[in-house]
């Protein structure tokens, strides 16, 4: 089994496809700095253009925009950077051409020495981040407070503290994390969106995974039908969330590890050898279909990343061949290095 780095099959956890959320937030975000630009409110824009290239839209204008704004808003530092980031990924588009002529005007990019030496910006290839550093934090809506530093700083620990192999799988695989307010500030059209398998409210959840991608998020409504939050939630509970988006990424990671033979053959054993009482208590996880291998991989991958849940103690008595099938499977995929 390799590890994906560039494109893989489609696999959303825990998501619910006919959404479009993904699609539906950068192109969102987009409109909404485009007003705010148009405007003249540079701050709000720059901060839903930076949202919506987070969060995966790679058209240029959106990076041209966002240098823009922040060139208007006076962080030219910042505006630099966008400008040259945006050389660097559309090297030739007519926004790029765009972007070099606002660094000349500024000083910082200079086409005959570059024609000279051949060290365009776009040619410059800067050292890839890691995992740990692959974490944005989202501009918050609808007046809630911003994502606190403290969250940050438990979410960013909890990936350093991921046990070797598999932080190096998720890194090579280019995963991002993402911490926001609440759902809402990503995905404004869920308000009242409710999971499909226990009715719970997506705006609620403490985190979601979409591909590779990984959203922990700090605060749950305060209460049902609003769009005012509550409390941050405790650092355990941050963490908690933290490694769950990571062993549902893993999945992905590594083409849909649950749907491998090899895994489905030790949870079909699993599941014909388990005790009844138990295997009701774990119907989530013994689901027909894809989506109880798929929960049953999480929560296995949850616990050899040592952490402690609810259903921890059942899932390992009740998936012991499973367990020990991921275990290895992990430490053989892992790279050996950085």
């Amino acid at each position: 089994m390799r590890i994906i780095t560039t494109s893989g099959a489609l696999l959303l956890v825990l998501s619910i496809t006919s959404l479009g959320m993904e699609a539906g937030l950068c192109r969102s975000d987009y409109d909404e700095g485009l007003s705010a630009y148009r405007t003249k409110d540079f701050k709000a824009a720059a901060a839903r253009f930076k949202s919506a290239a987070d969060a995966g839209d790679r058209r240029p204008i959106v990076r041209l925009y966002l240098g823009h704004s922040l060139y208007a808003g006076g962080d030219i530092e910042a505006a630099v950077s966008a400008y040259r980031e945006l050389i660097k990924s559309s090297p030739g588009s007519r926004e790029a051409e765009a972007a070099e002529k606002h660094l000349a005007g500024l000083g910082q990019f200079d086409r005959s020495k570059t024609a000279r030496t051949g060290d365009s910006p776009a040619a410059r290839e800067e050292k890839p981040k890691e995992l740990k550093d692959r974490i944005t934090v989202v501009a918050p809506r609808f007046g809630h407070p911003s994502v606190s530093r403290n969250t940050v700083n438990v979410v960013r620990k909890t990936i350093e503290e991921l046990p070797v192999h598999i932080y190096r799988i998720l890194d090579q695989a280019g995963a991002r994390v993402f911490v926001a307010t609440n759902p809402l500030d990503q995905f404004p059209d869920i308000l009242d969106l409710r999971h499909p398998a226990d009715g719970h409210l997506v705006c609620n959840e403490p985190g979601r995974t979409y591909e590779s991608k990984m959203f922990v998020y700090e605060r749950a409504l305060e209460e049902p039908g609003s769009r005012h939050v509550g409390g941050i939630r405790t650092d355990s509970d941050i963490r908690l969330a933290t490694r769950m988006q990571c062993a549902h990424a893993l999945d992905y990671c590594l083409e849909g590890a649950s749907k491998d033979p090899g895994f489905r053959r030790m949870f079909k054993q699993d599941v014909e050898a388990m005790n009844p009482d138990l295997a009701e208590d774990l119907k989530l996880y013994t689901h027909a279909g894809d989506a109880g291998p798929m929960e049953t991989f999480g929560e296995v991958a949850l616990l050899l990343m040592g952490a402690s849940t609810p259903n921890g103690p059942k899932i390992r008595e009740a998936f012991p061949r499973t367990r020990m099938w991921v275990d290895a499977m992990l430490k053989k995929t892992a790279p050996k290095r950085f």
